[in-house]
């Protein structure tokens, strides 16, 4: 599935917003679980048993990282099964694409995009093997791998171990599982009996790719860090530079963060803290005692 409405998609559909994203991260995990899906839109009803949806989503780095940081969905264990991709924003090529080596590219690249839509359109259209004659019921087949392909994966394991200590997002500890997909998908692509060495190399390196990719996000653990905040330190950074005094929490709810209650405030302020933006001293002013916040040094 396909949608440029990736904002809306990720956000999810409930009369209630607050239940929005646990209602969406539902039916992703019934997707995934291949569990039957009912699907009613106005007049239309869908059935599907032992289905599983691929699913390319299209959003803006902040959507993204407010997605990948929705305690919900993380509680589920659905962002793990995300393949992120931060691509660089594109601007125009200065470049003549009419000279002859831009047309033989042009050319190559059509090749290879053809091949690519004739093996896709062929295997949508193979019929699909299901259990004892019932259309909505799929008969799995199941995969294995040649001896050289076998290797690969178990050097790739320790890899994938060594991340599960070294790495703090829920992510790195289904990387495995994600290479073993990434190759089982690329040999049905290739339409090979057995995974073979080739592969399983080529499913590992693009796990690797993504695992860049993630690291290259602003997203931390759950519990450790709240993305969605990200648009309201930035403004409280710049007024802490402009303030060598420090600020008492009462200027910064007076200011910048007058529209957000106070529970969002108090976490604002202890995630600036545990990412060591900035530092907290009580000071005695009169008879009263006040907490002052200072930017820490070299922030």
């Amino acid at each position: 599935m396909f949608t440029p409405e990736g904002a809306s998609l990720l956000k999810g559909y409930s009369l209630n917003a607050k239940n929005a994203p646990e209602e969406f991260g539902g039916a992703l995990a019934s997707l995934w679980s291949g569990e039957m899906i009912d699907r009613t839109t106005g007049d239309q009803r869908m059935i599907l048993r032992d289905r599983r949806l691929a699913m390319l989503v299209m959003v803006q780095g902040t959507v993204a990282e407010e997605f990948l940081s929705s305690e919900a969905l993380e509680g589920q264990g659905l962002l793990a099964r995300f393949l992120v991709v931060n691509a660089p924003t594109w601007h125009p090529l200065d470049e003549d694409f009419t000279t002859p080596d831009h047309r033989e590219r042009k050319e190559r690249l059509l090749r290879r995009m053809d091949r690519f839509h004739g093996r896709i359109d062929q295997m949508l259209s193979e019929p699909l093997a299901t259990r004892d004659g019932q259309d909505g019921e799929l008969d799995l087949p199941t995969m294995t791998w040649t001896r050289e392909a076998s290797q690969v994966m178990r050097s790739f394991q320790t890899e994938a171990l060594a991340w599960n200590h070294s790495e703090t997002e829920n992510w790195f500890r289904r990387s495995f599982e994600h290479a073993v997909r990434l190759s089982g998908v690329l040999a049905i692509f290739e339409d090979e009996e057995a995974i073979s060495e080739a592969t399983a190399r080529a499913g590992v390196a693009l796990t690797r790719f993504y695992a860049a990719q993630l690291r290259q996000m602003d997203v931390a653990p759950i519990n450790e860090r709240h993305a969605q905040y990200h648009q309201y330190i930035a403004p409280a950074l710049k007024k802490f530079r402009a303030s060598p005094n420090g600020l008492t929490m009462r200027e910064l709810y007076r200011t910048i963060w007058k529209k957000l209650d106070p529970d969002h405030r108090g976490r604002i302020l202890e995630t600036m803290e545990r990412d060591e933006l900035i530092t907290k001293e009580k000071v005695r002013k009169g008879t009263n005692e006040i907490v002052i916040y200072r930017l820490r040094e070299g922030e």
